[in-house]
């Protein structure tokens, strides 16, 4: 009877393991998608926009800061 039982859960390990492996050659390879000139164009404008920010953050660092609703 224990060797039925190990004989048992060897093969339920087996088995485990084959299917792990399966899976990799089943599931689909992830694809990367491509930019479209749009999202260029969104990606150049939040540039610009990070570079004012961080001129902002400067100005306002280095006391001269010109927004008197920010700067008291």
């Amino acid at each position: 009877m224990t060797d039925r039982t190990t004989k048992l859960l060897l093969l339920a390990i087996a088995l485990g393991l084959w299917a792990n492996v399966a899976t990799r050659w089943i599931q689909p390879v992830p694809l990367r998608a491509q930019a479209t000139s749009e999202a260029v164009l969104e990606i150049k404008q939040l540039h610009v926009d990070l570079l004012g920010i961080g001129a902002d953050l400067v100005g306002i660092a280095g006391g001269t800061c010109l927004n008197p609703k920010i700067c008291k």
